[in-house]
């Protein structure tokens, strides 16, 4: 099959869930993701002469969930009864997004766990302190990245990044740098000057005033074929939409 795809998903997040009470795992909470069970998978990748620049790391911008057996055992190996109760926007028993977790985080502070050898972080949460959950962070991320880098692998993806926080603190840890909030992204596309947006093909462009040269206004790049177009300027200038 390698010959035939560009690329190959390795899908690295749900290594671990409620549905290993039902296989010989059994009832024990573990991180959905971990670093050292990835190593492990794609040796057998290598053994079958798989090229590693074909493999895509896959990483999860979310976290799994479980209700603790017994509150004194939180360890990675300790019981769990249950899913976790659903999260307040994503509403599945189980997982919480990365913007959920980081809400916990803010409102509870839970002593957070940084697993160095799984590559994963956790920590216990809610009322009664039955709630665990595993996920990834900048920290945990650019482990992974590390590694995926040191054997040569093609590339990362993630799923999904509508379950980052408003910061993108999720991607920006993944990348490495940090981005725009999504507080400023909705900054630069607000219109400021309604007399110079069309939208007849249902996106919101600008065209420029008349003017010798293209000048970006901030937050906007040159539309395809965005110009110049002579319009009713006068010699030497013309217009560009944006």
């Amino acid at each position: 099959m390698v010959k035939y795809v560009d690329w190959i998903n390795l899908m690295s997040y749900d290594l671990h869930g409620v549905w290993d009470s039902t296989d010989p795992i059994g009832s024990i909470v573990q991180g959905h993701t971990n670093l050292t069970e990835i190593k492990q998978s794609v040796d057998l990748l290598w053994r079958n002469n798989v090229p590693p620049g074909k493999v895509v790391l896959g990483l999860g911008f979310y976290g799994r969930t479980f209700q603790l057996s017994d509150t004194s055992c939180s360890t990675p190996g300790c019981g769990f009864k249950a899913a976790a109760a659903a999260g307040p926007c994503t509403a599945n028993a189980g997982t919480l997004a990365y913007f959920e977790i980081m809400d916990v985080i803010s409102s509870q502070k839970p002593n957070v766990i940084h697993d160095k050898d799984a590559a994963v972080n956790y920590f216990v949460y809610g009322d009664s302190k039955d709630q665990w959950v595993s996920y990834d962070d900048a920290t945990t991320f650019q482990q992974k990245v590390g590694f995926a880098n040191s054997v040569g692998l093609g590339g990362v993806m993630i799923w999904s990044v509508d379950q980052d926080d408003n910061d993108f603190s999720a991607l920006s840890g993944l990348v490495g740098k940090s981005l725009p909030s999504f507080a400023n992204e909705l900054k630069r596309s607000t219109v400021t000057d309604t007399g110079n947006w069309a939208s007849q093909n249902g996106q919101k462009c600008m065209m420029s005033k008349c003017m010798e040269e293209s000048d970006n206004p901030n937050g906007f790049a040159l539309a395809p074929n965005g110009g110049p177009f002579p319009d009713n300027c006068g010699r030497g200038q013309s217009r560009w939409v944006y």
